[in-house]
């Protein structure tokens, strides 16, 4: 964990100010998803998966109630589309259900 990232959560556990309480929390969900998926806030999971299972991953998306945002959007790769979360999560159950998948994971520089 980066020396940021304790400083903030030594000043959020003593009680100093950290601004608004929308920027606590968003301070707050960025060292946890760090914390505990090992990925840097902003970390982008692409999947590359066959046109037929798109339909399933959306709809598991949408009855599921995840709070991560999907994108979607046409590949270059005939026959694919390209599913894009910033969950590590929901990436990994899309991983599960559709193995088959290419993924590519970008990281923040």
């Amino acid at each position: 964990m980066s020396k940021l990232c304790v400083s903030i959560v030594l000043d959020w556990q003593s009680g100093k100010s950290l601004g608004s309480p929308e920027r606590r929390a968003d301070l707050y969900l960025n060292i946890m998803s760090t914390i505990r998926y090992g990925y840097p806030s902003g970390t982008r999971f692409l999947l590359l998966v066959h046109h037929d299972d798109v339909a399933g991953i959306v709809d598991d998306w949408f009855e599921g109630n995840f709070s991560c945002d999907l994108r979607i959007r046409r590949a270059k790769t005939k026959g694919c589309i390209v599913v894009e979360t910033t969950d590590a999560l929901y990436a990994s159950r899309i991983y599960r259900y559709h193995p088959g998948s290419r993924v590519e994971i970008i990281t923040p520089q």
